[in-house]
């Protein structure tokens, strides 16, 4: 099983860089990514399914391999034709680029839900914040307005209050 998954990942990389499919089947030889031996072990596993051959296409976009798809044909079936081979290795560029677009899809919703996540944290913390300083600053502007009421206060003490009271009304604004 695990070494079969190995040959597979392998191989598809390999024949897509080569833009071509693999055939296997039994008397046929294999031809590159699939090498003998690893050809001996598919066949066996294809005996053992009691399946005849293989199409082996590689999926990706670009230069970018995404997997591969394997089609397979009971014993008695016809062989696969060179028409069969090319029109597989169509669909493994469509399939590719349907795959690398749904990858793309779900990382931007991912991405999406996290800036969503975001933005309600940045609120909250706005929010917690003017909280935070609304409780002193009605206590410092409290205090000003009962000093100010004072009389005995020199034109520069009042001044300083006055500026004082215009920081702290915009700090709550």
């Amino acid at each position: 099983g695990r070494e079969l998954i190995g040959i597979a990942e392998a191989a598809a990389h390999e024949a897509w860089r080569r833009q071509e499919v693999a055939i296997v089947a039994p008397g046929r030889p294999f031809a590159p990514p699939i090498t003998p031996e690893q050809g001996e072990l598919i066949l066996a596993f294809l005996r053992e399914i009691e399946v005849e051959s293989l199409l082996f296409i590689p999926l990706g976009a670009g230069p970018e391999c995404v997997g591969n798809l394997v089609l397979t044909r009971l014993p008695g079936s016809a062989e696969w034709t060179e028409s069969e081979a090319a029109t597989a290795l169509d669909i493994g560029h469509d399939l590719g680029h349907a795959i690398l677009n749904a990858r793309t899809f779900e990382r931007e919703h991912r991405l999406v839900g996290e800036l969503r996540e975001l933005d309600a944290y940045k609120g909250q913390l706005i929010a917690t914040v003017a909280h935070e300083l609304k409780n002193p600053l009605s206590s410092v502007l409290g205090h000003l307005e009962l000093l100010e009421s004072s009389r005995d206060l020199s034109s520069a003490t009042r001044g300083s209050l006055a500026a004082m009271e215009r920081g702290a009304q915009r700090m709550g604004k």
